[in-house]
């Protein structure tokens, strides 16, 4: 028992001198920093990548829903979904982890995504739209600006975790 209160009691103190609490605090920060850090890129690139992907699917709905109608409207969905669970899938593999790959897994992906993200944005986006439609055109861009960066965290938190489902191989 004396054994274990000289431990205890030992200074925390490394070869130099120096305190290894501070040391170790210091890299539990710039850990946690570098963490969210890659949550917000991981938003933001998933944000940008929808919104410039999402445009050009708009075009491909409007043709497939005037040549096949529902079934039009059905394949233009399962395309939205594939395009979600791929630009996230890139995503993930840049910043977190390899996942496996093929259609159907981006479209499962995307998918389950698409609902996760519609149902955790849409309140907010509601009240957003409602508060920028009294705004002038400039305030509105802003207020909108300043929305997808309060999302891209919490965008990059649900995209990781989506994609931990199908995680191949370890963290990077």
């Amino acid at each position: 028992m004396a054994a274990s209160n000289r431990i205890d009691n030992a200074p925390a103190e490394g070869v130099f001198g120096k305190d290894l609490r501070t040391r170790t605090d210091s890299m539990k920060a710039k850990t946690i920093g570098k963490t969210i850090g890659k949550y917000f890129l991981h938003g933001i690139l998933i944000s940008i990548s929808l919104t410039i992907l999402i445009i050009g699917w708009t075009f491909l709905a409007v043709l497939l829903v005037l040549i096949g109608s529902f079934l039009g409207l059905i394949l233009a969905i399962a395309i939205l979904f594939l395009i979600i669970g791929f630009v996230n899938s890139r995503v993930t593999s840049f910043l977190w982890f390899r996942l496996r790959t093929g259609w159907k897994i981006y479209l499962a992906h995307g998918f389950l995504l698409g609902i996760i993200l519609l149902i955790v944005q849409a309140a907010p986006d509601l009240f957003v739209s409602r508060l920028t439609d009294t705004l002038p055109a400039i305030q509105a861009i802003v207020v909108r600006l300043l929305l997808i960066a309060v999302y891209a965290p919490i965008d990059g938190v649900i995209g990781k975790r989506v994609a931990r489902e199908w995680q191949q191989g370890p963290d990077f």
